[in-house]
């Protein structure tokens, strides 16, 4: 139980429980554990999100569809999370990614009901919930009114990996042709094919076939707020 607790506090709608509460809110809710293995899909885009579905241990992928299959995004992660609370209402109401497991994993889900309990009965969560999803909404509007000044192929490039990725941190997947990657940028296949070799070269990315590999997007951001 003391695990259970101390692996909680990092998901975002508990940070800041005590264990008193935890306590309480542990015999609230009606908590469901999955275990999956490598390779298994744990939820796949497009399913309806009526379940608050809690990745507790191991490591993940999630990758993300253009809604023209152009292109994908995938994006690893071995830390705690939960998925898509903000897919829980609005409009669409469904996972917007396919969520697989890398290495052994551990998850813990609660129905709706068992979320709104937590909204009325605590707090410091209902409180987590609102800044969690303010700070997902200050994220995705500062993005799209980030400047390009110098507007240079490798820019182009950068900017289009961080305007579609969740975390702007670790390993990176996206897959696309390079022609289609081209017309997406605005650039002309040569001086695209150019760009991305040179970041290979620099060790940002890696090329592979129709995909583009990134180890860190941490280190393209930071390349790319440099060249303000």
């Amino acid at each position: 139980m003391e695990k259970l607790y101390e692996t909680l506090l990092q998901l975002p709608i508990f940070q800041g429980i005590t264990l008193y509460d935890f306590n309480d809110l542990i015999g609230k809710l009606k908590w469901h554990f999955e275990k999956f293995q490598p390779g298994d899909t744990i939820i796949k885009a497009g399913e309806k999100c009526d379940k608050v579905v809690c990745v507790l241990s191991g490591s993940t992928s999630f990758t993300t569809e253009s809604s023209s299959n152009l292109y994908s995004i995938t994006e690893f992660t071995d830390r705690p999370f939960i998925a898509e609370p903000y897919s829980l209402y609005g409009i669409d109401y469904s996972f917007q990614s396919t969520y697989t497991a890398v290495s052994d994993v551990t998850i813990g889900s609660f129905n709706k009901l068992s979320f709104l309990t937590i909204v009325n009965d605590f707090l410091i969560c209902r409180l987590n919930i609102i800044n969690m999803l303010c700070r997902r909404n200050q994220m995705l509007y500062n993005k799209l009114w980030v400047d390009n000044p110098k507007n240079d192929f490798q820019s182009k490039i950068i900017r289009f990996i961080l305007l579609h990725i969740e975390n702007p941190e670790g390993r990176k997947l996206l897959r696309v042709k390079l022609y289609d990657f081209a017309n997406l940028i605005n650039a002309s296949h040569v001086n695209t094919s150019i760009a991305l070799n040179q970041m290979e070269k620099d060790g940002l990315i890696r090329m592979g076939r129709m995909s583009i590999s990134i180890p860190d997007a941490a280190i393209l951001k930071q390349k790319f707020e440099n060249k303000k």
